[in-house]
């Protein structure tokens, strides 16, 4: 915990990124995903919940982010994705920083801003991309590795996320492209 981190450590990094989605995007953190983006409550019970809190469930992260046995696995056809060799939610120089709810938070937001500015594009079949025939009205069905051509930065990193998304019914890309908790 009292170890000082370098600058290359405390920077975000592409596997950060994909290891936060990739432990979001499991079963146990589904419901997270729905509170942070559905902040509207029914009842004083659940508006006092601690549970229900944008920082219960950041602070939730960080145990699953650091635990080296918890393996987040690549979505299907990741290795359709340009640089994909360089993606690696496992990476164990990562896991080994300690991580806060703090970090997470920031990590998660930044990261779903780029990625929900990215879908919108795509959603739309604008950006230009490759060029190849793609279906306008069934953004869905588009091969998931052109997802990059719609990301003028082209960040590799953001079609893991969309693959994983897809793979969960798009919960990152819902609600209407607010960020939660920001």
């Amino acid at each position: 915990m009292g170890k000082v981190l370098c600058m290359t450590q405390r920077k975000i990094q592409v596997n950060d990124r994909i290891r936060v989605f990739g432990i979001m995007e499991m079963e146990k953190h589904h419901d997270n995903i729905g509170i942070l983006f559905d902040r509207s409550y029914e009842t004083r019970t659940e508006l006092d919940d601690p549970k229900l809190r944008p920082t219960y469930i950041y602070n939730s992260i960080p145990y699953d982010f650091n635990n080296k046995n918890l393996v987040v696995n690549d979505p299907e056809e990741s290795d359709k994705i340009e640089g994909y060799m360089n993606l690696n939610a496992n990476d164990p120089n990562r896991i080994l920083i300690t991580r806060n709810g703090d970090w997470i938070k920031h990590v998660y937001t930044d990261t779903l801003k780029k990625y929900k500015e990215v879908g919108e594009q795509w959603k739309k079949g604008t950006g230009g991309g490759s060029g190849a025939p793609e279906n306008y009205e069934n953004w869905e069905e588009r091969d998931s590795a052109l997802f990059v051509n719609y990301d003028v930065c082209r960040r590799s990193y953001l079609t893991w996320i969309y693959m994983v998304d897809k793979g969960i019914d798009y919960l990152f890309g819902s609600s209407n492209y607010s960020v939660p908790g920001s």
